[in-house]
């Protein structure tokens, strides 16, 4: 199971992982990411958006 952390310190908004996985991510009204969908059947998504985020702000935790 993942774990998907959003550091609001350093998004910037841009939008980059909605882009790629509009499934997982979406803009909140502070104008950051939210990651609001961790279904593990669309992980591979969710690993393409943390490693393209420009400013590195998408985190994945592996949980038991």
């Amino acid at each position: 199971m993942m774990k998907v952390i959003i550091n609001k310190n350093l998004c910037i908004g841009n939008g980059m992982c909605v882009g790629i996985a509009p499934e997982a991510f979406k803009i909140g009204s502070d104008g950051k990411s939210i990651a609001y969908n961790q279904n593990p059947e669309i992980s591979s998504l969710i690993r393409e958006a943390e490693e393209n985020c420009p400013v590195g702000a998408i985190l994945i935790e592996e949980e038991d």
